[in-house]
């Protein structure tokens, strides 16, 4: 697959690079999760105060609302399926819940709840994208949380961790959950039970530890981080199996990588934090297993970032992505980014890439998670009323199905031919410089003949 990224597309709701949001940022070591359909989350300069703004303002930001912790902020995070509530996760190991109204054109933050939710501080807080009204917390204890927020309670445990959590991630039924430690451990984890099923190391053995995504429907965990050489790598581990089955170093530099899956297509992207680069793998369950795509460059360093849902993408012109990103030095502007596939036949609906995905709707509430019972999760077509599939299109002769890769043909057959004439040319010409040096008997022999 072929893809690129195009800074500046929009910014925000607007076609123009140079219109732009602009805020005093204090410095977070991650920065991922920071919007939804309707707000901006940004933390403040100041003790433990978030910034909440229309995403659809554009310019400087001036005096906006904040939700305020009244203490150190670890993390944060908006609920993934309710556009007014945002949960701020801190030192004192309580997530603290906001809800955000916005009435004649202003925005209002009221704190409705309070939970007690670890006895160290929180590392970091996530959203379930199975369970209604259902987050996730990592605590320094070792320890990952779930918790009905309705209720507050705790309907999950899982710990015997062994190490501080860097990431997570669930398989695509939410039965179960990759947790990346600081023991260099991988861990698959039973969200029904909280049962710590299956511990693999990783051949990521560096100091900055590594991040991990689940690959959607397959039984695979990619992993992304550092060698001890500190060279970035990724590895592929088959959870069935409990083993590496690819892996392979990427670059020297030293950002920190996140892995986004997309599991409508196999592909996973890997952004930096501090970097300008990302790379893109794509993903299959058959050796080699790993695909390389291409490396795209961001127009600037990119300090954080998040992305849209899949349903927000433009399809027609065959936008697979769309990032809002942090840049700036220091950091104090978000600009957006899409990744596309370029295609020929874009009056066709796409549907090699733009199969069925997820309804961003809760699948289970939390009594019947804990019930046991297996629902199936909703999905929702992106085909544009009115557009045919590509797939049921006539053949075209000829034609490359990229335009993106008959156009590199393209260019590296004249790369070819020119290359090809300039060794020809060296030596014609050293062949004429020998010719002068020589006497006209031996100028004239038959052996010089140019037939």
């Amino acid at each position: 697959m072929a893809n690129y990224t195009q800074d500046g597309v929009y910014s925000l709701d607007l076609q123009s690079v140079a219109k732009r949001i602009y805020f005093s940022l204090i410095y977070r070591s991650t920065f991922y999760k920071f919007l939804n359909e309707k707000y901006i989350g940004v933390p403040w300069v100041g003790l433990g105060k978030i910034a909440i703004f229309p995403i659809n303002k554009i310019g400087k930001v001036i005096n906006p609302k904040f939700c305020d912790y009244g203490g150190n902020i670890n993390d944060y995070i908006f609920d993934q399926f309710k556009d007014n509530l945002i949960y701020l996760g801190g030192e004192d190991g309580k997530v603290k819940i906001f809800n955000i109204e916005t009435k004649d054109n202003e925005i209002e933050i009221t704190k409705i709840k309070e939970i007690s939710a670890h006895t160290r501080k929180i590392t970091s807080i996530y959203t379930n994208p199975f369970i209604e009204n259902c987050i996730i917390t990592a605590g320094a204890e070792p320890s990952i949380k779930f918790w009905d927020i309705e209720k507050e309670e705790c309907i999950l445990t899982i710990d015997k961790l062994g190490g501080l959590v860097s990431n997570i991630s669930f398989n695509h039924t939410g039965e179960k959950l990759a947790i990346a430690c600081k023991d260099k451990k991988l861990r698959i984890a039973n969200c029904r039970t909280g049962e710590i099923e299956k511990e693999i190391e990783v051949p990521q053995n560096g100091g900055k530890g590594f991040n991990v995504a689940w690959c959607g429907r397959l039984d695979f965990v990619f992993v992304v981080g550092f060698n001890k050489m500190s060279q970035r790598m990724y590895s592929l581990i088959d959870t069935k199996n409990n083993k590496v089955v690819a892996s392979g170093v990427i670059d020297t530099e030293s950002a920190v990588m996140t892995p986004i899956y997309d599991e409508d297509v196999n592909v996973v992207f890997l952004i930096g934090r501090g970097s300008r680069t990302m790379h893109t793998f794509e993903i299959t369950d058959k050796d080699p297993y790993v695909f390389k795509l291409n490396v795209s460059q961001f127009s600037n360093v990119v300090y954080g970032f998040d992305k849209t849902n899949k349903q927000d993408c433009d399809v027609k012109n065959t936008e697979l992505m769309k990032l809002y990103i942090l840049t700036g030095i220091p950091p104090t502007t978000i600009t957006t980014s899409s990744v596309y596939v370029p295609r020929v036949r874009l009056d066709y609906f796409q549907d090699d890439i733009f199969p069925d995905t997820r309804l961003n709707v809760p699948t289970y509430n939390s009594d019947e998670w804990k019930e046991g019972i297996v629902k199936d999760i909703q999905y929702i077509s992106l085909q544009p009323e009115g557009m045919k599939k590509l797939s049921e299109a006539p053949p075209e002769n000829d034609k490359a199905k990229y335009s993106y890769e008959r156009e590199r043909q393209r260019i590296e057959q004249e790369e070819k031919e020119k290359r090809d004439a300039a060794i020809f040319d060296r030596v014609f010409d050293r062949m004429n410089e020998i010719r002068e040096t020589l006497t006209d008997e031996e100028n004239t022999s038959s052996s010089w003949s140019d037939d």
